[in-house]
């Protein structure tokens, strides 16, 4: 009988684990400006995450930040790399500086000397926070400004970004070539005629032709911003120059299908304008790398313009598909990121938009300016995918990692089945109900003997009105727990049984709010 109860256990600890999901916000001790930047799954249900902090505790200094989670978004252990003399800047423009590869972690970007020098710098870390080696970029004239690397075709790395020459003031794109240890082969100043600007956002290496593709923005008139697709050579030499939108934009990810296309993701700029503010719509485009010029299909009206809407992630499914992350402002009247939302699109490989979802991670007051995207997205193990969400202007800026379902739901599996389930649709966050923000946060989990239930954002008073629940049920649906929701919770634990159990928060007798939580 106990090794059937065991068996049982096993399975729904294996189908909530699967299945389930978590919302992690984490202010890292003595740190100002937490931005969260990447996360990826090391095996089944544990993660390494980065991203970058203001470290006030001896002066504020800027440094880059590793993160160990653990099934349930916890985070375990953290570690800090920068100094007064060295320290690592973050970039809210760019995407996927982290890229892991094998068993590490590797990072590009600028650092800040004591000289007041821009470097490059490229960082190897095993997938326990730990540097293997660094190594540094300068330039006798220009700044070195890094913002993405990937694997070149020969087992080394590839680096773009830009120069910065204050003096005459260009920006030609950067490109650098590395072996596998980080020790640069070669670089190129990629420069184009006046304005000679040209920025290197994300980079991919052909595997057939060994054409290297670098997408960005430029400038083609005057400081005017558009997309640009800039295609070299194996040896970075014999440019060439493309761009998909009329009135301007800029582009942010890019990646290769399994079947050999590429595709490019950013922001499409149109003449509308809103306060002086030109008006921008998300974009999407496929292509062959013999012919950047002409996509193979292209999206550019997913959802309506807006002072913020664009892509910013982009990962290629199993089946083909495409994932999207990005930003949409639903409130554009009032201002730039005013109700800004994090979004997510399904796309398959001719270009159909399988669905959309949108998720509103806001959680400073409601008439505050915020800013929320998604800056990256890798798959899971269970087949979800896990996202670095970057927030800003929360005051404190928190770091803020989500595990997705297959469905882009961002709870639990029985939580998603019951949102269905009440009719509350797929936009803004799934913990918020007919405007009563719920923000909740719970610890230690597992717990012991008892468990902490707080509600950080939420109006206590509509909470009340709205007759709010805590109700904890078995794996079968048999309830323990029942207690009225206050901003403050303490839930006793001890009597209950070792295993997993369902958290849910009701309003109304309609739950709005689940997560799993662990008796030890």
């Amino acid at each position: 009988m106990r090794l059937l109860l065991f068996l049982i256990f096993l399975f729904f600890s294996f189908l909530f684990n699967a299945q389930g999901g978590f919302k992690t916000r984490y202010y890292l001790p003595n740190a100002s400006n937490n931005t969260a930047k990447a996360i990826f799954e090391t095996s089944p249900n544990n993660y390494i995450a980065s991203g970058f902090a203001v470290d006030t505790l001896n002066g504020s200094i800027n440094k880059a930040v590793i993160m160990g989670l653990n099934a349930n978004g916890q985070v375990q252990w953290t570690k800090k790399y920068g100094s007064a003399s060295l320290s690592y800047l973050d970039n809210n423009f760019i995407t996927r500086s982290f890229y892991k590869q094998g068993n590490n972690l590797f990072y590009t970007g600028c650092a800040l000397e004591n000289n007041s020098k821009y470097v490059g710098v490229l960082i190897k870390f095993n997938l326990n926070g730990d540097t293997l080696w660094q190594k540094i970029y300068r330039d006798n004239t220009d700044d070195v400004i890094p913002q993405m690397i990937t694997g070149s075709v020969d087992g080394g790395f590839l680096i773009t970004g830009f120069f910065q020459n204050w003096v005459n003031n260009s920006r030609p794109c950067l490109l650098i070539k590395t072996d596998a240890t980080g020790k640069e082969v070669w670089r190129r100043k990629i420069s184009k005629t006046t304005p000679n600007v040209s920025d290197g956002k994300a980079i991919i290496q052909d595997t057939l032709s060994k054409k290297i593709i670098i997408v960005g923005y430029q400038y083609l008139v005057s400081n005017d911003i558009n997309d640009n697709i800039l295609v070299v050579d194996s040896l970075g030499n014999n440019p060439t120059r493309n761009h998909f939108n009329s009135f301007g934009g800029n582009q942010a990810d890019i990646i290769q299908t399994k079947d050999k296309k590429i595709v490019t993701i950013g922001r499409a700029i149109y003449p509308q304008t809103i306060g002086g503010i030109n008006l921008t719509r998300s974009y999407i485009a496929m292509f062959d790398i013999n012919a950047p010029s002409t996509p193979i299909w292209k999206i550019d009206d997913i959802d309506k313009l807006a002072v913020t809407n664009g892509f910013g992630c982009l990962r290629e499914l199993g089946n083909g598909d495409l994932l999207v992350g990005g930003y949409l402002d639903t409130a554009e009247l009032t201002g730039p990121y005013s109700n800004n939302l994090t979004k997510m699109y399904r796309i398959d490989k001719t270009g159909s938009v399988k669905w959309k979802r949108y998720y509103d991670y806001k959680t400073n007051d409601q008439n505050k300016s915020n800013f929320q995207s998604m800056t990256s997205l890798e798959s899971t193990f269970d087949g979800g995918w896990v996202a670095a969400i970057q927030i800003i202007n929360s005051q404190p800026n928190p770091f803020f990692f989500v595990k997705y379902d297959a469905n882009g739901c961002d709870s639990t599996a029985a939580h998603c089945a019951t949102l269905n389930a009440v009719g509350l649709p797929n936009v803004g966050s799934p913990n918020s109900y007919r405007g009563a923000r719920l923000d909740i946060v719970l610890w230690p989990n597992p717990a012991n003997q008892m468990l902490n239930v707080k509600c950080e954002m939420a109006d206590i008073t509509r909470l009340k009105n709205m007759n709010s629940e805590i109700l904890i049920t078995d794996v079968v649906g048999r309830e323990v727990k029942r207690s009225q929701l206050e901003q403050e919770n303490k839930i006793k634990t001890g009597d209950l049984e070792r295993g997993i159990y369902l958290l849910n928060i009701s309003q109304n007798g309609k739950i709005v709010y689940s997560c799993k939580i662990v008796k030890e």
